[in-house]
């Protein structure tokens, strides 16, 4: 009536429980390992972001900011937020951007000299 060359099914459901559960953390520690060097391979920019404020500590809404990389040319533009917030992101690394900062009724700023670092954020 019964076989002894046939192992009960709860032997290999235990052995298939196991065989899932070792597989997956195996999965589950490569894809996390996978996952870190993804993050560290992607910095390969910078940010400049900051306040524009007057004489007084007030906040400049809408007040023009442009920057320019010296030694390649390339420039970007923005506008200061309601709160005088600006950021710029994904800026290449470099020791000689310069920012202009002009809006209505004041004296254009400019502030040479910025340097941005791979994954910082510049203020």
């Amino acid at each position: 009536m019964y076989d002894n060359n046939v192992k009960p099914c709860s032997n290999y459901l235990r052995n298939f429980k196991n065989y899932n559960t070792n597989h997956m953390k195996t999965r589950l520690t490569l894809a996390l390992l996978f996952c870190s060097v993804l993050l560290f391979a992607q910095e390969t920019t910078g940010i400049l972001k900051g306040v524009i404020k007057d004489s007084n500590n007030n906040p400049i809404p809408f007040a023009s900011v442009l920057i320019q990389q010296k030694a390649t040319g390339i420039h970007y533009a923005t506008q200061s937020q309601q709160d005088g917030y600006y950021e710029f992101n994904q800026l290449q690394p470099a020791t000689d951007y310069e920012a202009k900062v002009s809006y209505i009724g004041f004296n254009e700023q400019t502030i040479g000299s910025i340097q941005i670092q791979l994954g910082k954020n510049t203020k």
